[in-house]
Formats: C-alpha cells, sequence, structure tokens
C-alpha cells in the first residue's frame, strides 16, 4: 500500500508503534489515521514538499521528523544520471549536506512494516525494481 502524506500533525511519539500515532489527510482532504493502516506494510512517500505552490506542506516538516529520525540519508546513487545532478547541486548549496537525515528531494520513501517498525529509506534515485523487491519481502513477515 502506498500512502501519500499530505499532511500529518501531532507531537513526535517515540515508541515502536509511533507512526500509527499521526493523523494525515487522504487524496479527498479527509483527514485519516495511520492507525487504520495498522498491521499493513506502508510506503509512505514525500511529494513536493518545497515547491512554490504548496507552501500549506509546512506541517509535513514535524511529519518526518520521526521517519527521518529513524532511518538517515542514504545517499544519492551516483551512478545515476540523476543522482550525481542532485549531488553536484546539493553540494554546491552545502559541502556536507549528505551528513543530515533531512529530506533531500521530492519522492523520498520510507518503508514501515506491518509492525509499525520503519523498515528502510529510499532516496528518489533509487530504482524501483529494489523498493518493490524489499515491499514483497516485508509482506512476506
Amino acid at each position: 500500500m502506498i500512502v501519500c502524506l499530505v499532511a500529518m500533525m501531532g507531537v513526535l511519539p517515540l515508541s515502536a508503534q509511533a507512526i500509527y500515532e499521526f493523523k494525515v489527510k487522504n487524496d479527498a482532504g479527509k483527514e485519516v489515521s495511520l492507525s487504520a493502516y495498522r498491521g499493513k506494510v506502508l510506503l509512505i512517500v514525500n511529494t513536493a514538499t518545497r515547491c512554490g505552490f504548496t507552501p500549506q506542506y509546512k506541517e509535513l516538516e514535524a511529519l518526518y521528523t520521526y521517519l527521518k529520525s529513524q532511518k538517515g540519508f542514504g545517499g544519492f546513487d551516483l551512478n545515476d544520471k540523476t543522482g550525481k545532478l542532485l549531488d553536484g547541486m546539493m553540494r554546491k548549496k552545502d559541502p556536507e549536506y549528505d551528513k543530515s537525515s533531512d529530506i533531500k528531494w521530492n519522492f523520498t520513501k520510507f518503508l514501515v512494516s506491518a509492525d509499525g517498525q520503519v523498515l528502510k529509506r529510499y532516496e528518489p534515485t533509487d530504482k524501483i525494481s529494489q523498493i518493490e523487491e524489499d515491499v514483497k519481502l516485508a509482506l512476506k513477515h
């Protein structure tokens, strides 16, 4: 199941079940608790949070605070043309950009197990085929 987070609110919980304490708005604008997805494998995707048209996404920063605390930045795939481009752009702005767990670009993804553990973080340049394999493995457990 892919959950595209539109807005997350709440205090940063610390337990392994913390993901279920967050609420998001679905594509129809209705608030939904992630507890509705307890027992399911989730792929949570960061969308255009820094886009000029989406200043209302400011609240996403506190959503992603929890996820970033669980899995830090893994680096862009430097064998990928887009990965090299992103690394160059980010490094010009901050030579040590890769040292922080901040979300670096749109479509950063987090795989969450059925028991609420943040299993893995995927950067935008990670191959969908690898993500698919990891999701299949998570679904087997």
